[in-house]
């Protein structure tokens, strides 16, 4: 899931995740930065939309996704 803003991004996060009774970086993890990567066992991302953005240069079908929501 992408969002626009850093603030944004770590709040939705930390929402869902504690919704959903995880922590953040478990199932639920986010990017707010370029050199910071999720959680390998993270199933929801969110990142800021630049950074999917950067993603779509390298490779422009993001395979590594099974879903994408642009908010």
């Amino acid at each position: 899931m992408t969002q626009p803003r850093k603030l944004a991004t770590r709040s939705l996060a930390e929402r869902v995740a504690m919704e959903m009774g995880e922590r953040v970086g478990d199932f639920v993890d986010y990017v707010a930065s370029a050199g910071k990567s999720a959680s390998k066992c993270a199933k929801i991302i969110f990142k800021l939309d630049r950074i999917v953005l950067d993603e779509l240069t390298e490779d422009n079908i993001l395979s590594n996704y099974s879903c994408l929501v642009i908010d």
